[in-house]
């Protein structure tokens, strides 16, 4: 019968196992709810330099008005259709979106026919500084 117990090695192992464990789950942790964790609204005067952002939304909204004339003109009414900031930019119809802070923004617009009355969106997001209300990464590719 053995009475020692763990030996240095032994534990030295099993902690370093548990130290990968913890460090792989903190990394899964934080790609799986890094957006959960930011801010959805940053509009309520939190940021400097909103008016910045809510230009380079105007950008995307007039470049998705003339994406959504020229592909969807015949849109029926109640459906609702997006389109990214890259395939405005491939169609060129949008320039690069940059904040002054240098972040790259992307994004996308939405585009809704209601009674007859098109509706239009746009959604952006720059780095961790700032993003739209409402905005949906799952539009954004």
């Amino acid at each position: 019968m053995n009475n020692r117990g763990w030996g240095l090695a032994t534990m030295l192992v099993l902690c370093a196992v548990l130290a990968l464990a913890l460090i792989i789950s903190a990394i899964i942790y934080e790609q799986t709810f890094n957006d959960a964790l930011l801010p959805e609204d940053n509009t309520s005067g939190q940021v400097e330099g909103t008016e910045e952002y809510h230009t380079l939304e105007s950008q995307v909204n007039d470049a998705a008005i003339t994406y959504f004339e020229k592909y969807y003109p015949t849109l029926p009414d109640g459906d609702k259709v997006y389109v990214s900031v890259k395939k405005l930019q491939v169609e060129k119809m949008l320039d690069t979106l940059t904040d002054d802070s240098g972040n790259d923004c992307s994004g996308y617009a939405s585009y809704q026919k209601v009674n007859g009355s098109a509706h239009y969106q746009a959604y952006i997001k720059c780095g961790r500084r700032y993003t739209t209300s409402g905005y949906r990464s799952e539009f954004d590719a």
